[in-house]
């Protein structure tokens, strides 16, 4: 009898393992087993809704979706053709008041948004790829000169998209 309870819990130790096709972390990524590489190519500027953008904001969303990757995988960024793909273009960039203050007419708050277009193609599971706009935005005084807080309000817009991407690309929540 205690050579049958082994063995059953044997094979189902061996069933269970080899039966795992993605990798899980703890970050939440559900990132299929045989994905090595992933590749993310320069996001530029593209469209109307973007002639506004600053020239930077392609570098810093490029360099922040690559970090987040970076971080919240075990995969190597490669210059092209990875088992994971990510591409796009800005394709929206604006500023826009958001707050009227009650003793004057005039805004209290702006707001800066920038919309990102991603092409996201997983060549292990062809099933998962999608081309998706994301957006988000930050909010700022609208005494400041938007050239001063620019830099600093791109860098929170960009974490923020960059997290949605990868929650909607590899996330498992």
């Amino acid at each position: 009898m205690r050579v049958i309870i082994v063995l059953t819990f044997f094979f189902a130790n061996v069933f269970i393992n080899s039966s795992c096709s993605v990798n899980y972390s703890f970050t939440g990524a559900d990132i299929p087993a045989e994905a090595k590489t992933v590749s993310i190519g320069y996001f530029g500027i593209e469209g109307k809704g973007a002639t506004l953008a600053n020239p930077i904001a392609p570098n810093l969303f490029t360099d922040q979706l690559t970090a987040t990757m970076l971080t919240q995988t075990n995969l190597d960024v490669v210059n092209n053709d990875g088992d994971l793909r990510f591409e796009g273009n800005i394709v929206g960039y604006s500023t826009t008041a958001v707050a009227a203050q009650s003793d004057t007419e005039a805004s209290s708050r702006s707001r800066l948004k920038m919309t990102v277009n991603v092409i996201y193609t997983n060549t292990i599971e062809p099933d998962k790829s999608f081309e998706k706009q994301f957006s988000q935005f930050a909010d700022y005084d609208a005494s400041s000169n938007l050239g001063d807080v620019e830099e600093d309000l791109l860098r929170v817009i960009n974490d923020a998209i960059a997290q949605d991407v990868f929650n909607a690309s590899l996330g498992s929540w």
